[in-house]
Formats: C-alpha cells, sequence, structure tokens
C-alpha cells in the first residue's frame, strides 16, 4: 500500500480538497489500465470505473463524499450550487499518460554487431540494424517499470538516420526519450552517440500488449 493524494474539486470555481488516499498495487494497476482504456478525463465518477472495479470504485466514492460534502457548506454560504469532480490522483495519471521517460543503452561494438558479420554490409563497422536494435532496447526499458504485470511493449516502426560509422572496439550509447503516450502506444525520440559525437537519431513506436495474449495468436 501506499499514499497517493486524492483531490475533490468544484468545477467553477477551482475551490478543492485533499487528503492522503492509500491504494495497493493492485488498485492502482487497475486505475492505470481504466485511464489507458477510456482516453478521457481522470474523474473517478466513470460508468466504466463502476462496472469493471466496482470494490475500487466504492472506495473511491467513500473518500471523496466527505471532501465534497465540505465543500457543498462552503458553496451554501455564498448561496451557490457545485459541480464536483474527484480527480484519480495525479501520481496515478502521469504514470498512465506517461511522457519524459527516458532510459540509455550502452554497447561497445564486437566484431558481430558489424554490417559484415550481419550481412547489411561489407564493412568492419557498426551495422544500422544492429544500432536500431540498441535505440529499441533503450525505448523498451525506459517504460518497461510503468506496466501492468503481464504486459509488454512490442515495436511497430523505427524511423532511423545513422548518421556517422563506429569502429569495432567503440563505446556506443542510444538514449529513448517517451514524447507522447496515445491509449496503448508510445512514441519515442531517439539519439545515439559515440562520445559526444552524434551517430545517430530517430523516432520509434511500440506498443502495449499482454504477454500471453499476444503469444496465443501465434500458434
Amino acid at each position: 500500500m501506499a499514499d497517493y493524494t486524492f483531490r475533490v474539486e468544484e468545477y467553477y470555481t477551482g475551490r478543492y480538497r485533499e487528503k492522503p488516499l492509500a491504494l495497493s498495487e493492485e488498485e492502482v494497476a487497475a486505475l492505470i489500465h481504466f485511464l489507458r482504456a477510456v482516453e478521457q478525463e481522470p474523474d473517478i465518477y466513470n460508468s466504466v470505473l463502476e462496472e469493471s472495479c466496482p470494490a475500487l470504485y466504492n472506495k473511491l466514492n467513500d473518500a471523496a463524499e466527505p471532501l465534497m460534502d465540505e465543500l457543498e457548506k462552503e458553496m451554501a454560504k455564498e448561496n451557490q450550487q457545485g459541480f464536483y469532480k474527484a480527480w484519480i490522483p495525479d501520481e496515478i495519471v502521469k504514470v498512465a499518460f506517461a511522457s519524459g521517460l527516458t532510459h540509455t543503452s550502452a554497447l561497445v561494438v564486437s566484431e558481430q554487431d558489424t554490417a559484415r558479420a550481419m550481412g547489411s554490409g561489407s564493412l568492419p563497422v557498426l551495422a544500422t540494424p544492429r544500432l536500431a536494435a540498441l535505440m529499441e532496447n533503450a525505448a523498451y526499458e525506459a517504460v518497461a517499470p510503468i506496466l501492468e504485470d503481464g504486459d509488454t511493449t512490442v515495436g511497430g516502426e523505427i524511423c532511423l538516420r545513422h548518421l556517422a560509422p563506429s569502429p569495432v572496439g567503440a563505446e556506443v550509447t542510444a538514449t529513448a526519450v517517451l514524447e507522447r503516450t496515445e491509449g496503448r502506444k508510445f512514441t519515442f525520440r531517439l539519439e545515439a552517440r559515440q562520445g559526444e559525437t552524434l551517430i545517430g537519431e530517430g523516432t520509434h513506436t511500440r506498443f502495449v500488449v499482454n504477454t500471453g495474449r499476444f503469444l496465443q495468436k501465434l500458434k
């Protein structure tokens, strides 16, 4: 269990009340799944959440009601009626629709990594497909910590410019930065360097899949 900041807000005036709310890893995973599925504002009052996770919905609603009562009393003193939203904690929303996540993967170029060895060319320099694989690994690792149990990501598209050669023995790094999340689709900006020299750049798209269901389709 971990504490998250739970917030109830009066929509028009922006007045709000907050309280810490303890949620289990399973409850957090359910909220992340809900947010990615519906792709709409993170208000708990949604029929999809209520029907798919009734116990979690009731827990959130029970936490929201006393905060809402406080706001209603404050609004009543001014003879106003309010319209209230109970927001899924920002910490969880940021994970569900993450951006800015990053990871750097490293490689010391070996003979097996060369274009000559991989059949993509005849020279003993880092092969473009090997550089692409290193970049994909960086993107995969960048979002791995936020995935639900049983999920992984698969590559959908990579656009790469290989700008400079790297000989055997060179140390190469590839950095992926998550720029956009659209439901189960992640879009990354890629950059590869040998020391301070930019040797590659591009973009990459990955998709979240359930490992079991994905492998079942291959049979």
